[in-house]
């Protein structure tokens, strides 16, 4: 079996991202998208032989113990990324000011933030997923504009068929957006919404499985076309994701710069360590996480 690298779905991508790479110190990153014109498959086969990715977990550990990265690559559909650990790798001298790091730089992608923080109560660093704050802050508004002119059964599946998988993060985000709207609907003396309107656990899936269709794609239960221009109409999924997912999916990537063939997105500097030398950022650098 080849390097699987392309997930898909929004979820698979995320899972795989968060759960298997930067919770396994993948912290550096590049991100890009693949202009149309272009074949996927051939951008894919050209960046995993350039950086030597399709390598075993036993030539990775021995990389390790001789303190050289490791890198994995990931894409869904024209969005991709680069990710590399700790170590020496001629990654970071070409890609150079390119590079990010996760624990300073949250990766956005299709409404999520994905990020690395300390765990609650200790030390150690873990993947973090929670709705990106822009995101957040849209939806937050559009639910508390109609809190009080929906049923409380209209509220709960809205609130139930949101497109965001109940990470840890994300969870105590939708309790934030039930406090808003159950603050709203006592002021007007109206039924609250209960807790058991959200999904508390998170059904795991096949990054790389078959093409499935994506869960709550499309959210229907938040168009109502009957009532089409009212303002407690919340009119398209799109509009919540107006950031990243316009900028991933609608806007056609920049044309490619000189030395540059993939369309990567430029960036400062990681604030840790040098990129000049093919050497990444030592671990143990400085502790300002994201």
């Amino acid at each position: 079996m080849g390097y699987r690298c392309v997930a898909t779905s929004v979820a698979g991508f995320v899972q795989q991202l968060a759960v298997c790479y930067v919770g396994r110190g993948y912290y550096f990153y590049v991100r890009g998208g693949i202009p149309p014109h272009k074949d996927p498959a051939v951008i894919d086969r050209k960046l995993v032989e350039r950086y030597g990715i399709a390598v075993s977990k036993w030539t990775r550990c021995r990389r390790r113990k001789r303190g050289q990265a490791s890198l994995q690559y990931l894409r869904h559909g024209g969005f991709f990324v680069l990710l590399a650990t700790h170590g020496e790798h001629p990654f970071f001298a070409s890609e150079g000011r390119l590079v990010r790091d996760i624990r300073r730089q949250p990766l956005r992608f299709m409404g999520y933030a994905i990020g690395c923080r300390p765990a609650r109560g200790g030390v150690p660093l873990h993947a973090s997923v929670r709705i990106e704050r822009g995101e957040f802050v849209a939806l937050k508004a559009h639910l508390g504009r109609m809190a009080v002119h929906r049923s409380v059964e209209d509220l709960c599946r809205i609130l139930g068929s949101l497109p965001y998988e109940p990470y840890a993060p994300v969870r105590d985000q939708l309790r934030i957006l039930v406090r808003a709207i159950n603050r709203r609907r006592k002021a007007a003396g109206l039924e609250p919404v209960p807790w058991e309107a959200l999904r508390r656990r998170r059904k795991p899936v096949r990054p790389f499985g078959p093409q499935a269709s994506e869960p709550m794609d499309g959210l229907h239960d938040l168009f109502c076309p009957e009532r089409a221009g009212r303002s407690d109409c919340i009119p398209e999924r799109t509009f919540f994701r107006s950031d990243s997912y316009e900028r991933h999916t609608e806007k056609e990537p920049e044309p490619a710069q000189a030395g540059d063939p993939e369309g990567r997105e430029p960036d400062s500097l990681p604030e840790t360590g040098s990129v000049q030398k093919g050497v990444g950022p030592a671990p143990g650098g400085p502790g300002g996480h994201d």
